[in-house]
């Protein structure tokens, strides 16, 4: 976020939209006169997918687009090349991304490595997403990449520009993949050339960290926590245990305590989940996420409570 409040120079903000659906309507949309209200046709034709990848640079607006017939690692380090070379080339040059593991493979940190004249380190020492990730938003390279917490995507401005390509394009009938990469290139290049600005955030994050911590309680207390699925519990898990970890101050001590009691109670809840969940990558990070968590609440709670 502080980031965002005072944005260094070659800013550049990337997100992705995979999957998107080319439709053909079987009968042209329509709206009602004299209203906004659309009228869409429930019928259509698939004429396939494509992968949108958006670059938006914060200090201008403009957007860098590229559209692709999947997202992998390979599409992934393919495009980020091409966008370090029309780059500044001696410049330090910052990245805003969300936490997906193709951001941090160690493809690209070898490619960071590559453009920022640095050598990489070992693949044996970067053996997991968490290293990666530190090397990759280490500053003493050229090009440094800034991820954003998780649930935090909306932190990422490249939402913004990719929510603006849907609401012109998305939604329109196309025959093939080809009429549907024409409209969304030419609707980046208008939108370049004659409406592009700055991108001016002003959210300062006023309580949010504490917001997060009630959010989180509240949802252990209502039962929402059942519902969830396991890999969104991973995420929230280590979302509360950077806060208290990072951030703990910003969170009354009062909150915290609230929040470790629900999660006890809901201890067994997430052990049974773990359990029946039936893929081995998933089970073992959603059994790291909550020791990690029970061990920071362990650890740093009663620290909180000498220093009150």
């Amino acid at each position: 976020m502080k980031l965002l409040l005072n944005p260094p120079e070659n800013l550049y903000a990337f997100d992705e939209s995979p999957g998107i659906q080319v439709l053909q309507r079987l009968v042209p949309n329509l709206r009602t006169e004299g209203t906004k209200i659309r009228l869409e046709e429930f019928e259509y034709i698939r004429n396939g997918t494509l992968d949108l990848f958006v670059c938006l640079d914060v200090n201008t607006g403009k957007m860098n687009c590229e559209i692709h017939p999947d997202h992998c690692t390979e599409t992934l380090v393919g495009y980020m090349a091409n966008h370090f070379k029309q780059a500044p080339q001696s410049e330090t040059l910052h990245y805003i991304l969300d936490n997906l593991n193709t951001h941090c493979s160690y493809a690209i940190c070898t490619l960071v490595a590559k453009y920022s004249q640095v050598k990489c380190p070992p693949e044996s020492e970067l053996n997991n997403m968490e290293n990666r990730r530190k090397w990759l938003e280490s500053s003493d390279k050229r090009i440094i990449f800034h991820f954003t917490p998780f649930h935090g995507s909306w932190l990422n401005p490249a939402e913004v520009g990719i929510s603006i390509i849907s609401a012109k394009c998305f939604k329109e009938s196309y025959s093939c993949a080809e009429e549907m990469v024409e409209s969304i290139m030419t609707c980046v290049e208008f939108r370049n050339r004659f409406m592009a600005s700055p991108f001016n955030w002003k959210y300062k994050g006023e309580d949010l960290h504490e917001k997060a911590v009630k959010r989180f309680t509240q949802q252990l207390n209502n039962s929402e926590s059942e519902k969830t699925e396991l890999r969104i519990l991973t995420k929230q898990f280590l979302l509360m245990r950077n806060l208290l970890r990072d951030y703990k101050q910003k969170v009354s001590n009062t909150y915290w305590e609230l929040c470790k009691t629900a999660f006890s109670m809901k201890e067994d809840v997430f052990m049974k989940k773990i359990e029946d969940e039936e893929g081995p990558i998933r089970k073992k990070k959603a059994q790291s996420a909550i020791d990690e968590l029970k061990k920071t609440l362990d650890d740093i709670l009663p620290q909180l409570k000498l220093v009150a």
